[in-house]
């Protein structure tokens, strides 16, 4: 519904100049398609099922499959890697990735990084440097990505230009690992899919889970969107929401807040002080005359012996008059 409704702005803004979206002539025409959306959900077909970001103990398990001293297994985790450090969406321009495409620089400590060259995809539509990510290195980690990268450069097969070339069953005793024929389209598609199934995770995830899982860790870390935005590419903070997901870890955290909130805070019932029947009891003269007349309390002279019989509630004032 939304790619049709957009489509038909697109032609009718490139000859009218006229967005039907927002637009006074138009805000019938957007009430019913508005409606028709919500129709639509009620009937269960407006949920739309954004992919999962990888969890950690999936992650894990995925790290731990891969044999980098595989040609298969150091193609994969170079994908891995491509795909989350520079968040690349799904199949987009997988087939036409090349090696060159990418270089390795130094930054003012000696660290060295890669970079990939700006190319136009969904979400970078314009040619600029400043919308790419860095994959820096990490000295003294197995799973350091300049590293892993660095070893599928050494052992690809010189007269493929592609970056994503048939691996061979096994490691040769020389030469490239990888045939002069790159990977179709459908197995690069899959990838994520192959590799999961493989690893015995507990979701199939998919390649765009990997962008998802890029933008769910760094807005988790507390990344500011627009720097989130300087790696994949989109053009407002609001595109992120689709990718972001709250963790079930997380999710535990705020039942575990609630919880306590609940136990510390139980109502707790409190007895409330008896009511004096003499609280609002009003006495005329005559009448308290009458009360504390000698001849109807009798009344002792001494204050001490008076007090061994009556109980007062609050201030009393005697009117001896």
């Amino acid at each position: 519904m939304h790619g049709l409704r957009y489509g038909i702005r697109n032609h009718f803004q490139s000859l009218k100049g006229i967005d039907i979206t927002n637009n006074e002539q138009f805000v019938q025409s957007n009430r019913v398609f508005q409606a028709m959306l919500v129709k639509l959900k009620k009937v269960g077909k407006g949920v739309v099922k954004h992919k999962d970001p990888i969890s950690k103990e999936d992650m894990t398990k995925i790290l731990s499959f891969l044999d980098l001293n595989s040609p298969q297994g150091l193609q994969d985790k170079v994908f891995i890697d491509i795909m989350m450090y520079f968040a690349n969406r799904g199949r987009e321009n997988l087939r036409n990735m090349k090696i060159t495409d990418f270089v390795i620089q130094k930054n003012e400590q000696g660290l060295q990084y890669v970079i990939h060259h700006d190319v136009l995809t969904k979400t970078r539509r314009e040619n600029n440097e400043g919308y790419s990510g860095h994959m820096y290195e990490i000295p003294g980690s197995s799973n350091c990505p300049v590293a892993s990268f660095l070893a599928l450069k050494d052992v690809l097969n010189p007269a493929q230009e592609c970056m994503w070339q048939r691996p061979k069953s096994q490691v040769p005793s020389e030469g490239p690992w990888f045939t002069n024929a790159p990977l179709g389209v459908n197995t690069l598609g899959n990838k994520m899919k192959s590799i999961t199934e493989k690893a015995g995770c507990s979701l199939i995830y998919t390649n765009h889970s990997l962008m998802a899982t890029t933008v769910t860790v760094l807005d988790e870390a507390g990344v500011a969107g627009r720097d989130i935005m300087s790696v994949t590419g989109h053009k407002s903070e609001s595109s992120l929401k689709h990718y972001v997901r709250t963790s079930n870890a997380k999710k535990q955290d705020m039942s575990t807040i609630i919880s306590s909130q609940m136990q510390e805070n139980i109502p707790v019932a409190r007895e409330e002080p008896a009511e004096s029947i003499f609280d609002d009891l009003v006495l005329t003269d005559s009448q308290e005359q009458f009360l504390f007349s000698e001849s109807n309390l009798n009344i002792q002279s001494s204050l001490s012996s008076t007090t061994q019989h009556f109980h007062f509630h609050g201030p009393v004032v005697f009117n001896n008059k």
